[in-house]
């Protein structure tokens, strides 16, 4: 399709994809690492700061 931009197959970016993936698989040890290290309480807050901050860009952005 002409309107597509280019790298892109349907509404998946190509490009982004293959930048993406890559560190997505190398940084998920850490993450999982990271996460086994910490208590749930301390995971369950900094998971719901996130959200806060992530809902907080949302509506600005409204």
């Amino acid at each position: 399709d002409a309107a597509l931009p280019f790298g892109t197959v349907g509404l998946v970016s190509v490009i982004g994809l293959a930048l993406i993936a890559p560190c997505s698989m190398l940084t998920a040890p850490l993450g999982a690492r990271i996460a086994h290290s910490l208590s749930r309480r301390a995971l369950s807050v900094a998971f719901g700061v996130f959200l806060a901050v992530v809902a907080v860009r949302m509506l600005s952005r409204l």
